[in-house]
C-alpha cells in the first residue's frame, strides 16, 4: 500500500510526515488548550503563565467557535499594546476653559 511521492524524497516526506502529526494532535486539542500550546511556544513559562491567567475565560464560546488561534494571539498582542498604554483620563481643550 505504501506508495513514493513524486517528487518528494524520504527526507521530504518525514519532515511532511512531522508536521502532518503535530496539525493531528493539535487540532483534537480543545481551544484553550491549544492556546496554552502556541503561547508555550512564543514564550518563557512565566510569561505564559502570566498572559493565560491574565485571558482565562476571557474568549466567549462564539469567539473560540470562529476564530483560530492564531488569529487570537494576534488579537492579544493588540489587547496587550494598550495595557501598557497610559490610560489616564486627560481633560480635553473644551473642559479646561469650561472650569
Amino acid at each position: 500500500m505504501a506508495r513514493r511521492l513524486k517528487g518528494f524524497g524520504p527526507r521530504q516526506i518525514g519532515e511532511w510526515l512531522v508536521v502532518l502529526e503535530e496539525a493531528v494532535s493539535t487540532a483534537s486539542l480543545l481551544w484553550e488548550d491549544a492556546l496554552r500550546v502556541e503561547l508555550e511556544r512564543l514564550g518563557n513559562d512565566q510569561t505564559t503563565r502570566a498572559t493565560l491567567a491574565r485571558y482565562d475565560g476571557a474568549f466567549p464560546a462564539e469567539y473560540t467557535a470562529v476564530t483560530p488561534v492564531v488569529v487570537a494571539l494576534e488579537d492579544i498582542a493588540h489587547i496587550d499594546q494598550f495595557s501598557h498604554a497610559d490610560l489616564t483620563f486627560r481633560p480635553t481643550a473644551d473642559e479646561h476653559e469650561a472650569r
